[in-house]
């Protein structure tokens, strides 16, 4: 919304590790009148995420997860497990 100032982050669509492609949602940001959808602005792997589920008041505009194009660079270079980018590297 073009007049929101800050909102709850609610719950990660994705984890870190994943694989996003533009337009996925990456996590649900509450309001006290709606219920909002952040998605992916590019693809990759998503790296990082900065605010816990439940996070009251966040600011718009505020750094809230980090898309990185490179797997290695997602995961830290630790391509063990299963799933998202530690699947294909």
């Amino acid at each position: 919304s073009p007049t929101m100032a800050q909102g709850n982050i609610g719950a990660w669509r994705k984890a870190p590790g994943d694989a996003v492609a533009v337009g996925d949602v990456l996590v649900e940001i509450e309001t006290d009148k709606a219920q909002m959808e952040y998605e992916s602005p590019e693809d990759g792997y998503l790296a990082k995420t900065f605010l816990a589920e439940g996070t009251k008041e966040a600011k718009v505009g505020e750094v809230h997860n980090l898309v990185a194009t490179n797997c290695l660079v997602a995961v830290g270079g630790d391509c063990g497990g299963e799933g998202g980018c530690r699947g294909v590297c």
